[in-house]
């Protein structure tokens, strides 16, 4: 009877990380590219760190793997503070200033080559 449960225990968990690897290989983009996540904050930044956990969550599932820039778009000090903090902290996450905006490398940005058909 033990072994009946465990064996039909173990076989949902297969199914459910068959079906999990499944959706994540139709939900990430094309495999080889090399994507970057452009989020641009102002302001003090309040729902900053909220967004980089969320970011953090998406990358710890492997099933994507990006870099995120984040624009200062008119961050005060406050929010400038908390975005280097996120910044310097992790390697894959860097702090652009506006007037640097020419330096985004984002994704489906208007002029992408890859949005052009």
């Amino acid at each position: 009877m033990a072994m009946e449960i465990l064996s039909c225990v173990l076989a949902a968990a297969g199914a459910l990380l068959f079906l999990w690897c499944l959706i994540g290989a139709f939900l990430l983009p094309v495999a080889g590219g090399d994507f970057t996540a452009v989020l641009r904050a102002e302001g003090g930044a309040e729902e900053l760190e909220q967004t980089i956990r969320g970011f953090e969550w998406l990358r710890g599932t492997g099933l994507i793997d990006m870099t995120l820039q984040i624009v200062d778009c008119g961050l005060n000090a406050e929010g400038l503070e908390t975005a280097r903090r996120l910044a310097e902290r992790r390697p894959y996450i860097s702090l652009i200033r506006k007037e640097h905006e020419g330096d985004i490398h984002g994704v489906g940005q208007t002029g992408d080559p890859a949005r052009q058909h």
